[in-house]
């Protein structure tokens, strides 16, 4: 669960070097994402979306590869 206040890695994956971009800080806590909800078929649990209001904190200019991370 995202809190507001915490702090979350932006990754870029539509990019020659996918990977993180930067730092992003949540600013509104998780809401229903209107009213879907899905059927996971392996488990048979219904379960819904949510999203979180984010503001980007600190960006570079270099995305840092997952591998690094590894």
């Amino acid at each position: 669960m995202m809190l507001k206040g915490d702090l979350a890695f932006f990754y870029h994956s539509n990019c020659k070097t996918p990977g993180i971009a930067g730092v992003m800080e949540i600013v509104q806590e998780h809401s229903a994402d209107g009213k879907k909800t899905f059927i996971n078929y392996s488990t048979m649990v219904n379960f819904s979306l949510f999203t979180v209001q984010i503001s980007p904190s600190r960006f570079s200019s270099t995305t840092i590869p997952l591998y690094y991370y590894r």
